[in-house]
């Protein structure tokens, strides 16, 4: 009975590149300006800040798919999105008294931070992976021709 049932879409569906880059862009920003603001306050990347890169990594991936056609509805998106992750992450954070960890300036900053990027990321993408693709694409030609001829 098990055998005949197909597999998730998850599990059959190879992602290429460009959907792995996609489905991971917002959780990428989030972890990697977490740990950047916290080197630039000198703080050590130890136990709170690696639960915390969990906990966020969780939360943003995947990421959201921006349909917004002006960067202005594409910053209210990724800003209104960013906020539902900051509440659960701050009421959580003060529920469980782990809040006090981690400076107050610190939070701010990345709070600040993250949205900023995600932005630009967001507006960017669609200009950048075209380009990228390209440069792939004629990688894997040149690998495929390479494995021909030699």
């Amino acid at each position: 009975m098990f055998a005949t049932n197909p597999a998730p879409l998850a599990i059959r569906r190879q992602f290429s590149a460009a959907g792995l880059l996609r489905i991971s862009l917002d959780a990428l920003i989030a972890v990697g300006a977490l740990l950047a603001t916290a080197a630039w306050f000198g703080e050590p990347v130890e136990g709170p800040y690696l639960v915390l890169a969990l906990i966020v990594f969780s939360l943003t991936f995947p990421g959201t798919a921006y349909g917004a056609d002006s960067l202005g509805a594409l910053s209210r998106d990724v800003i209104l999105n960013w906020l539902v992750v900051v509440v659960v992450l701050f009421f959580f954070g003060y529920v469980s008294g782990y809040l006090s960890l981690f400076p107050p300036k610190l939070a701010l900053v990345w709070c600040i931070t993250v949205p900023v990027l995600m932005t630009i990321s967001h507006a960017t993408l669609p200009f950048l992976l075209p380009k990228v693709m390209a440069m792939e694409g004629l990688h894997r030609v040149a690998d495929s021709a390479q494995d021909i001829v030699g």
